[in-house]
This record gives C-alpha cells, sequence and structure tokens, in this order.
C-alpha cells in the first residue's frame, strides 16, 4: 500500500503560535539531534554492512568466504540483511566444496553458522529461516536429533511460506534414513505445499529429476494430493524433463 493510500487524506493542523520557539533554537536542537542520530546510525551500519559483505548467491564462493572467517559470520539486525547472511550459511554448507574438503572447515562452518543463528533465535525466536540454519548446521555436525528438532521447529513458524519449505525439504533429505516421525510428518507437508504451489513447483519437479533416492516419497505424497495438482505436476516433470 503506498503512503498516500493511507495519510494522503489526513488534514495537517497547522502549528499554533502558543509555545512557538524561536527558529534558532529549532536550528540548534536539530543539530544536536542529528549528532546522535549519526552516531547510531553509523553504528547500525557498520553492523548491517558487515552481514551484508558475508552475503554472496554462489555457493562455493559462499563456503570459500567462511572458511577464510575465524569468527561467527555477523548476521546483522535488518531482516533482509539476516535472511541474506542466514541463506549464505545454507548455500555454503550444500555447496559442493562442503563435500570436497578433508579439513575440519566444513564443521568449523557449520558450527560458525550455528551459533549466529542461535544468537538471531534469541532475539528473535520466530525467525524460522534461523531454524532451517540451525537444522543444516546440526546436520553437518551429525548431531542428528538436534537437526530434526529444529527442522520442526522451522516447520511450525513458516509453515506457509514456500521458499522456506524449499530450504527445510533440502535440509531434511540430508538426513540419513530412518528420519524421525515428527521430521518425516514436516517433510511430507513440506513436499505437499511445494507441490500444490505454482512458482515452487518447478523446484521440487527439478528435485525430483536430479534425485532418483528422492522419487518415491515425492510421487507418494503426490498421490495424496487430487488430480489437478498432480496433473500439474506431471506437466511441470515432461516440460522441464525433455531428453531426461
Amino acid at each position: 500500500m503506498k503512503p498516500q493510500e493511507t495519510f494522503g487524506h489526513t488534514p495537517v493542523p497547522k502549528p499554533s503560535a502558543v509555545g512557538a520557539v524561536s527558529p534558532r533554537n529549532i536550528r540548534i536542537a536539530i543539530a544536536a539531534f542529528s549528532l546522535v542520530l549519526a552516531g547510531v546510525s553509523a553504528s547500525y551500519m557498520l553492523r548491517e554492512f558487515a552481514g551484508y559483505r558475508t552475503n554472496t548467491k554462489e555457493a562455493n564462493a559462499a563456503f570459500l568466504k567462511l572458511q577464510a572467517m575465524d569468527h561467527d559470520p555477523e548476521m546483522g539486525r535488518a531482516v533482509y540483511t539476516r535472511i541474506e547472511a542466514l541463506d549464505t550459511c545454507l548455500r555454503a554448507q550444500t555447496s559442493l566444496l562442503s563435500t570436497m574438503f578433508v579439513d575440519n572447515s566444513p564443521e568449523r562452518i557449520a558450527q560458525h553458522c550455528l551459533e549466529s543463528a542461535q544468537k538471531i533465535l534469541d532475539d528473535a525466536p520466530s525467525f524460522s529461516l534461523a531454524y532451517s540454519v540451525v537444522a543444516q548446521s546440526q546436520v553437518g555436525l551429525e548431531n542428528w536429533d538436534a537437526a530434526g528438532e529444529a527442522l520442526v521447529n522451522a516447520r511450525a513458524t513458516g509453515r506457509n511460506e514456500s521458499w522456506l519449505a524449499q530450504r527445510r525439504v533440502a535440509t531434511a533429505l540430508a538426513m540419513p534414513e530412518p528420519r524421525s516421525d515428527a521430521v518425516e510428518v514436516a517433510l511430507r507437508a513440506d513436499i505437499a505445499l511445494l507441490l500444490t504451489t505454482t512458482e515452487a513447483r518447478g523446484w521440487i519437479a527439478s528435485y525430483y529429476l536430479g534425485d532418483e533416492t528422492v522419487r518415491p516419497l515425492i510421487v507418494a505424497v503426490a498421490q495424496t494430493l487430487d488430480d489437478r495438482v498432480q496433473q500439474q505436476f506431471l506437466a511441470t516433470i515432461r516440460r522441464l524433463g525433455q531428453g531426461s
């Protein structure tokens, strides 16, 4: 909604002459306030910029960037900054490079990301993506029970958003079977959400085409949905899988 649609027709009262302040005093007050605001803004922007510098949308680059850090990645406080930094943690931990290093780099990154995500949850306990990073980090550290608990919490705090479901599904499928009942229920519910969401159907179809091991699970979930959804999913598979 545009600001003018909310406030555009509200009459602005004219200032009263009673108790008027001299222009000089107004200028002094504005200058003093500006100095305070500048100090606060500078501190805030430095924090946000540190978070922004951590972000990259290419998985291997994300891995290398986090690998070079000797501290927890800065998450910032703005929602967008946090989302980007958390996604960087997810990309780094699911990158090709993360499977190739024989040193402790993947585990060290997982631990740093785990601690950073937990700090966000301490401040914002309903931040669903942070739970997803906790889950992925616990997978990297092979703490399966903790990973499952975080995944269930991630779904509980973001059950209707497909972009979050994509991240949860990828993490859940990286866990060894048998998964706990709670994780399995959450995973199937997320797959159903992706199958019934137009903008996410291509993602789950790509997953279906790219990993034969998950096909039975995706098919089993699809069969619980109505015929229209199944036909749309099959059409998407055919479109993406031409020549496959």
